[in-house]
């Protein structure tokens, strides 16, 4: 009904108007006519969207993958998923090589001499066991650094860790988790 009103007012009005400011008045109302159906439907889609994610089951512990991170961007969010990630690349075949040849002997030789200067002049050196796991880049420096929990040593540690160039990985960020504990 509302429709017919609708056409019966346009008829009237048009024939009112002269054929230019008619055809005029004619597309100005279709246009509104088109933007109006356009928000509606807009309306609906978003209304459709939020529906269909609400419905869907968010994961609660996705499992932890080096293709889960997609750029080197997406680094790890916490200490936990590092060290899964730091896990997950010593198995893989592609970077057993890199780790056992290239890394751990480097990461060996430069930073004993490291821990024994930190130990020597940190003040009430804490030597509490701890971990941590490097982000390294593709350049081989350090994306970021993750730890189990912060002592005066790893603070000690940390300066050398974040201005270091490692070997270069094969593939990154490159996950190395390192587990310290003196002897005492």
């Amino acid at each position: 009904m509302k429709m017919l009103y609708t056409i019966v007012f346009i008829s009237l009005l048009a024939i009112s108007c002269n054929a230019p400011d008619r055809q005029a008045f004619l597309a100005r109302y279709a246009a509104e006519q088109e933007r109006k159906t356009q928000e509606l439907a807009d309306s609906y889609n978003r209304a459709a969207q939020e529906r269909y994610r609400q419905q869907q089951p968010q994961p609660q512990n996705e499992p932890v993958s080096v293709s889960n991170l997609r750029r080197a961007s997406e680094l790890a969010s916490s200490f936990k998923q590092a060290v899964a990630l730091a896990d997950a690349q010593e198995k893989e075949r592609g970077t057993q090589a890199y780790i056992h040849l290239d890394l751990t002997p480097y990461y060996e030789g430069k930073y004993s001499p490291v821990y024994q200067s930190c130990l020597r002049s940190t003040e009430h050196p804490d030597t509490s066991p701890f971990s941590f796991v490097a982000a390294i880049g593709k350049d081989g420096h350090v994306l970021r650094l993750y730890v189990d929990h912060e002592t005066n040593i790893f603070a000690c540690v940390r300066q050398t860790l974040q201005q270091d160039e490692f070997p270069h990985p094969p593939v990154a960020p490159h996950y190395f988790h390192v587990s310290m504990s003196f002897g005492n």
